[in-house]
This record gives structure tokens, sequence and C-alpha cells, in this order.
């Protein structure tokens, strides 16, 4: 679920120093104990491999200060960080901005219709590929939200960079991951009708629309 090669040294370094001063601050400022901590935290992970570091990125900040200090993590806190990192985003290593992010509520994009107990289930492995045909990377969870985050090389499509869905995932008895079909689909007209207000000529709406026709006869 990165948005970075963690084997480019150049790409992996950029966002540690960022990450690292969010959590160095967040520990200091917003939680009021030693910043040493974070860098006792930091110097554990220099030997780790490239990929293991990328993926302690995904930890926000308040998280990690929080289990790094002991201290809860309250409303009060989390207006200081905010206002201090406004453009850090959950699930993305690289600070972006909030002019092109492209980031909208779910709200706006899923339709809020009644669910369909009834319609068949359709697993998250099945859901990522269809996505990942978008430029999505795997649906990944963090701090209760389920999301998909566009690829960095994607972001020129005509499309959300991260889409929230409106639930987490259910489990079958097999501790399977999956949504219902009617969820799903709701993913993909939501995109859909997304690519077709900002360039309704584009190929992503037509692709789309395949791509539900095609969900449904899988399922």
């Amino acid at each position: 679920m990165t948005t970075l090669d963690p084997y480019r040294p150049e790409d992996l370094a950029a966002a540690e120093a960022l990450y690292w001063s969010a959590v160095r601050f967040t520990v200091g400022q917003v939680f009021g104990a030693d910043p040493a901590v974070a860098d006792e935290y930091r110097r554990d992970l220099s030997d780790a491999p490239p990929f293991e570091r990328a993926l302690a990125l995904h930890d926000h900040p308040l998280d990690v200060a929080a289990a790094l200090t002991g201290k809860s993590v309250t409303s009060e806190r989390m207006k200081t960080y905010d206002h201090a990192f406004p453009a850090y985003r959950v699930g993305e290593l690289l600070p972006v901005d909030d002019r092109s992010a492209h980031v909208e509520r779910t709200s706006e994009i899923l339709s809020s219709a009644r669910r369909d107990d009834r319609a068949p289930m359709v697993t998250v492995a099945t859901l990522n590929r269809f996505m990942g045909e978008l430029g999505y990377q795997r649906l990944a969870v963090f701090a209760g939200v389920a999301s998909y985050v566009l690829e960095r090389k994607a972001w020129k499509r005509p499309l959300p960079r991260r889409l929230d869905m409106e639930t987490l995932p259910g489990l079958t008895a097999d501790r399977e991951e999956v949504y219902g079909l009617d969820r799903a689909l709701n993913v993909l007209n939501g995109l859909q009708e997304y690519a077709r207000r900002r360039k309704p000529s584009s190929s992503i709406v037509f692709r789309i629309e395949k791509m539900k026709a095609r969900l449904q006869r899988q399922s």
C-alpha cells in the first residue's frame, strides 16, 4: 500500500524525514513527553530492511506517539496535531498539496442507498483486482477505516486519490474478507460518476462500465 518504492533510497529518505519529524513533534508538543523516545524508536528501525521501514511509515504519528508515551489520543491532541500537520494524510507517505489532492469524502462519491442483505458476496481479493485495473493499491485498513489509495503513476486519471469505504469488510466462516455485491457496485458507480464529472470523454468512464458487467457475471 505504499506510494513509494522502498528500494529507492532517495524516496525512502524523503518520506522518513517527513514522517519522523511528525512523530518527534507529536511526542514532544502534542503529548508533552521527551522527543528522545521517538529518536530511540527510529534508531531501532534503522537497521530493518527497506520494505519493513516503509511499512512502518503507515503507522499514524498520533498512534505511534500514544504507544511510545503510554498516553491516550484525545480530541484536543488530535486538534493540536492537525493544526501542525494539515497536509500529512493517513495512508500516504509523502506530503500532498490540498489544492490538488482529490481526496473525496465517501458521502460525495458513494450512494447511501440501503444495503441489500440478499446480495451475493464479493471477496476483497476480487475487488482489489478490479480496483487495481484502475490504478488503486489493495484495500488497506488504518485506524478503523478501509481505504483504497491511488498509485502515484495513476494520479493523472480523473479518479480520487483516496476512497474510504463505507464500512470495514465482512468475514466469512473461512475468515475471508468480503463485501456485498451491491456495495462493490456502489464503489464502481461512484468512481464512474466522479470520472464523468471531471472528464466525460475519459476512457475510464467506459472501462468502469465494462468492469461492472464483469463483476456481476463473476458473482
